[in-house]
């Protein structure tokens, strides 16, 4: 299954990890692309790419990111 993840905190990570290790195909979607970096080094069948293009690739999506973040992401 095609899961998009909208975050790129710890929450997004883990839950990007239990989804790869099911054997799931995995984006997450972030302003801070940078800051993943090190978490794609040690899951490099991940991706990461912007918000809107993290949802148009999503068959599932999951809003990981802090209360105050949601409205800008949604």
């Amino acid at each position: 299954m095609k899961v998009g993840i909208l975050g790129s905190g710890a929450v997004a990570k883990s839950l990007a990890t239990g989804f790869l290790t099911h054997g799931d195909d995995v984006k997450l979607g972030t302003r801070h692309q940078d800051r993943l970096k090190k978490w794609l080094s040690q899951h490099p069948t991940a991706r990461v790419g912007s918000v809107d293009e993290t949802a148009r690739f999503g068959e599932l999506l999951v809003l990981a990111v802090k209360g105050t973040a949601a409205p800008d992401v949604v």
